[in-house]
């Protein structure tokens, strides 16, 4: 996976590198004012994969930038030539997503730098563009989960900063000057955080063949790692697959037990769906909340260490008592389940 990112990385950065023109430097248009998550990660995705430095321009005025780089979330128009990129999502027929979600500048900006990775561009779309595409376009859809970017609002200066700045720098600068120092600062952040969200994506679809071998070999609805890897995404759709085709009654994934960086086994309970905290199974409700001792009494199990109150989660030494737990875990439920039909 490492080599074909790397692969995809230089096709990016060719295709931003074109915009340049003659130009030493890619130079980026966004709106002024109040900034937003959107025009932010706008800036922030181009800084994160150019290969040349960029360079930011906010105005609204943008008719002596046109041909040339590109203009982002301003315009209210769409094209692509040569030397240039414009995309906006403010004109009357801006696009909107399967999942009912508006396009916005940065997702559309993400759909052309990684037309040639659609694995990666899902994850991306899936993990927080949805979010930042939804919020900026004033649709509330909670099932999309937290907005990663949130905090990009907090960067605006308020009222009585601006009026602050204002003075203190009287005939050196101006409010626009402020707030293009206060843009960049969020970019930086967002640089950071794009940058993070890539190498854990790229990372994480690393694991995939191997949570895949560790379901085909899963007992009882129980999978078993050798080591702590992302599992959630391989398993959640993977039950989402098995109750399409009515499978998930007979086989279902419920647990996963793997050793964590504590060096103890850790049991965790499968999600239904990402973004949500209901699970396919819980963990006894007389286990909820106990530790130590309480936690050995309660199961039967002498080196039991701790069991989340939202049931969840527990931990045990060894990996053979995690695997103990496990299979009284399933026991009970199906002793539960099968008592209220």
């Amino acid at each position: 996976m490492t080599e074909e990112w790397n692969l995809t990385k230089k096709k990016i950065a060719s295709r931003i590198a074109r915009k340049a023109g003659e130009r030493g430097s890619v130079r980026v248009v966004v709106h002024d004012g109040i900034f937003h998550a959107d025009d932010v990660m706008c800036v922030a995705l181009i800084k994160a994969l150019s290969p040349l430095p960029v360079e930011v321009v906010r105005t609204r005025e943008i008719d002596d930038y046109k041909g040339e780089g590109f203009i982002l979330d301003v315009g209210g128009e769409d094209g692509e030539g040569d030397d240039f990129l414009h995309l906006d999502h403010h004109q009357e027929d801006s696009g909107a997503r399967e999942n009912g979600v508006k396009m916005a500048a940065c997702g559309k900006l993400a759909d052309w730098l990684f037309r040639d990775a659609p694995e990666i561009l899902s994850e991306l779309h899936r993990q927080f563009l949805a979010q930042i595409e939804a919020m900026d376009n004033g649709q509330e859809m909670p099932e999309l989960g937290a907005h990663v970017l949130s905090f990009v609002y907090t960067f605006n200066g308020t009222w009585l900063e601006v009026d602050e700045n204002e003075r203190r720098r009287a005939g050196d600068a101006s409010i626009r000057a402020y707030a293009d120092e206060a843009f960049d600062e969020a970019v930086r952040v967002a640089v950071l955080i794009v940058g993070r969200m890539l190498r854990r994506i790229v990372d994480d679809m690393a694991a995939e063949p191997l949570v895949d071998e560790a379901i085909r070999r899963s007992e009882r609805g129980i999978i078993y790692l050798d080591k702590y890897m992302p599992w959630k995404p391989s398993v959640i759709k993977e039950n989402k697959r098995r109750k399409e085709r009515g499978e998930f009654e007979k086989n279902p994934l419920l647990l996963i037990v793997f050793p964590g960086m504590d060096k103890n086994y850790h049991i965790q309970c499968v999600p239904v769906d990402f973004h949500t905290f209901e699970d396919e199974i819980n963990l006894p409700e007389c286990w909820a909340g106990l530790s130590g001792e309480a936690l050995a009494e309660a199961t039967g199990i002498d080196d039991a260490v701790f069991c989340h109150k939202g049931r969840f989660m527990a931990i045990f030494r060894s990996k053979e008592s995690a695997r103990k737990a496990s299979e009284m875990i399933i026991r009970q439920a199906k002793n539960v389940i099968e008592g209220n039909l």
